[in-house]
């Protein structure tokens, strides 16, 4: 834990040099272990200029995640990434969360910089190569179990808003991808446990493209990335800043106010007014999309003229090409 503290005094005096002298009095160990913990903080990614006499001073931070850096912007108050794993490469982020939710506080995070079986809705497989951010969000709201899915919703919102103030103009394609330039960007992965009428968990997971990768040639035709449409984020940036709205909206949530993530919803939708395909289990019905309701389910109207409300866990929505 010295080397994070170590690493969030030097981030939050990132302006200034600050003395080893200054650091071996605040956690009472000598200049010299102070030199070697500086040294690993290095090999970790962390770009840190030293001048003899003055002291040390960060250059840069690394564009991946570290255990060492992810918690530096996350408010002690805020409820959403209070404690946080990170992996450099794991199997899924949503897996291993499901593994340590039981014992886990509300807001605990899994993150990663490569997932090797990555997951997607209905089973697919989640593309997660190196030049991604990925990472799960354990929730235990207290909240019936018929109010678990608008979370998929309030997840996109969270990551609508976050981009939107770094200046990412993106929509949102119901029920769980975040747009742009027509090609999907991220996508989101809610699961849950619960007995009979009881919610243990919710699992959100979220999975970010930042940097320019060589996707399958399938995925190459429907995926994109930041550096490829020309954004260049500080990429722990994006990630404090998806947590803070993560946790202003799951307050909302809790509470049972939606009425601003709707209207982010309705304003920002990609597919909203549009003739659309609804795939299920064994059909592909024609229909154009009308609303979301106050549940955040799509109301649409098929060709012979009938409304349903549809809910996100039975159906993918598709865009006609």
């Amino acid at each position: 834990m010295i080397n994070n503290e170590i690493l969030k005094i030097l981030y939050e005096n990132k302006d200034d040099y600050v003395s080893g002298e200054n650091l071996a009095s605040v956690f009472s160990i000598s200049r010299a272990a102070i030199s070697k913990r500086i040294e690993k903080l290095r090999l970790k990614g962390v770009n840190i200029h030293s001048v003899p006499n003055r002291g040390y001073k960060i250059i840069s931070m690394p564009d991946f995640l570290i255990e060492e850096s992810v918690t530096i912007g996350v408010p002690e108050s805020q409820a959403i990434g209070n404690t946080i794993e990170v992996f450099d490469e794991i199997d899924s982020t949503n897996e291993q969360a499901k593994k340590i939710a039981k014992n886990a506080s509300d807001g605990t995070i899994v993150a990663a910089n490569v997932q090797t079986k990555g997951k997607g809705r209905r089973g697919r497989e989640f593309e997660s190569k190196k030049g991604g951010m990925y990472f799960s969000i354990i929730l235990k709201p207290d909240v019936a179990i018929e109010e678990v899915p608008f979370i998929t919703q309030m997840t996109a919102c969270s990551i609508y808003k976050a981009l939107s103030e770094m200046g990412v103009d993106t929509l949102i394609k119901w029920p769980n991808d975040i747009i742009l330039n027509d090609k999907k960007l991220c996508g989101i992965l809610c699961e849950m446990s619960c007995e009979i009428d009881y919610l243990s968990y919710v699992v959100a997971g979220i999975g970010i493209n930042l940097k320019k990768v060589d996707f399958e040639e399938e995925v190459e035709k429907v995926a994109t990335s930041l550096e490829q449409e020309g954004y260049e984020l500080d990429n722990l940036g994006l990630f404090w800043n998806i947590l803070k709205n993560f946790d202003y909206f799951y307050q909302k949530y809790i509470m049972h106010d939606y009425d601003e993530m709707l209207d982010i919803l309705r304003a920002n939708s990609y597919i909203l007014n549009k003739d659309i395909e609804i795939l299920t289990s064994n059909e592909i019905k024609k229909a154009r999309s009308k609303d979301i309701d106050e549940k955040g389910f799509l109301v649409v109207e098929y060709e012979n003229g009938d409304i349903e409300h549809i809910n996100y866990g039975e159906v993918s929505v598709r865009k006609k090409r």
